[in-house]
Order: C-alpha cells, then structure tokens, then sequence
C-alpha cells in the first residue's frame, strides 16, 4: 500500500464529510489493487474461488485499518468530528 498523505485538514469539519473522506480513502487504496470489475468477479465468484476471496478480503481489512491507524495517528479520529472508531 503507498502512503496515504492526507493533507491537514479543518477541526470545524462535519461528522459526515470525516466519514466520506475515511471511506474514500480506503477506496483509493483498494483501487491501487483491484478494479470495480475485479472487486465485483471476486465477490460473485467467492463460494467458487474462496483462496482469491480471501485475498481480496484480508487486503480491504488492511486498507481500512491503515487509514483507521492514520486517521488516529494525525489526531482526525476525536469524537468531536467523526465516527470512524465504530467502522469496522
């Protein structure tokens, strides 16, 4: 996964937009490695192929916890401005 560099951003920032920028984070990290098309393949053909499922899955489980890891680090994740804590 290549770094994510959120830029610094504005304490007064809503809840909601903390939660899209949190999931549109983990998307782009996703999109490093899969498609839409390949996501939607993997997904269909999980009962067929449960090794590349898997995969899949334990590479998205590790993008959502990086972003969660870099969301706290930079000190974006206080209860004040989102709910990222409960996304899991």
């Amino acid at each position: 996964m290549k770094h994510i560099g959120l830029a610094k951003k504005n304490k007064a920032v809503s809840p909601k937009s903390w939660d899209t920028l949190y999931e549109s984070e983990i998307v782009r990290l996703i999109r490093e490695r899969y498609t839409v098309n390949q996501e939607l393949a993997i997904l269909r053909q999980r009962d067929t192929k449960p090794e590349e499922y898997a995969e899949y899955n334990a590479y998205v489980e590790a993008c959502k916890d990086e972003v969660k890891s870099i969301f706290i680090r930079e000190g974006e994740n206080d209860a004040s401005n989102s709910n990222i804590e409960s996304k899991r």
